[in-house]
């Protein structure tokens, strides 16, 4: 799904929630019946420090993002915002063929890389509407990695916002045995995913 057009969020209104919410996270009102909460500075690190690299199941990127009491209440849609891209590193052989799975709260999901709804090589903010009923009040993590595959040579780029670090990004590449919230990527870089949660109303 592309990103509705909608305010920006430097433009955008804080919420009532603000007194409750921990380090890092907002909560804005980008317009009527629509919030979306995140944390992360919005300035993307670029190509290299400002994105992961994952072509293989082992590497996993996660963000937290905390859902304030009573902000669910009357929710129709959810999307995940993810600033993102994807790329086919097979020299042209194969094109976009494989799979990433996309888990939230412990739930997975399948998505196609060559889904023509999603950016494709076009670095961009993209939308992914998720279930609401899989999110709850509190902490809720989000998780990307690839689907296993033999190839390996389609890439998933998670953008990397700098400066700014809450604890509430972290990276494995051992499929979760291990992880490391301080390095985001395999060069060591630093910053929040750019993973947001935007929340619809009912109208």
């Amino acid at each position: 799904t592309c990103c509705l057009a909608l305010a920006s969020m430097s433009t955008a209104t804080p919420t009532a929630f603000a007194q409750q919410l921990p380090k890092g996270i907002s909560v804005t009102q980008l317009q009527p019946g629509v919030s979306a909460i995140s944390a992360d500075s919005g300035n993307w690190g670029g190509e290299s420090q400002g994105t992961s690299h994952q072509n293989q199941d082992l590497y996993i990127t996660e963000k937290t993002l905390f859902v304030p009491e009573g902000a669910l209440a009357g929710v129709r849609e959810a999307r995940l915002r993810v600033f993102m891209a994807l790329f086919d590193n097979s020299g042209g052989k194969n094109g976009l063929d494989e799979s990433f799975v996309l888990t939230i709260n412990g739930k997975p999901h399948v998505i196609p890389t060559n889904d023509p709804s999603l950016p494709g090589a076009k670095w961009q903010w993209h939308d992914i509407t998720i279930p609401v009923e899989e999110l709850r009040t509190g902490n809720n993590v989000f998780s990307f990695a690839k689907s296993h595959s033999e190839k390996n040579d389609d890439y998933l780029y998670i953008g990397i916002a700098i400066p700014g670090s809450y604890g509430l990004s972290r990276m494995s590449l051992d499929g979760g045995k291990t992880w490391s919230t301080s390095s985001l990527n395999t060069i060591k870089a630093t910053g929040e995913y750019m993973v947001q949660l935007l929340l619809l109303k009912e109208s």
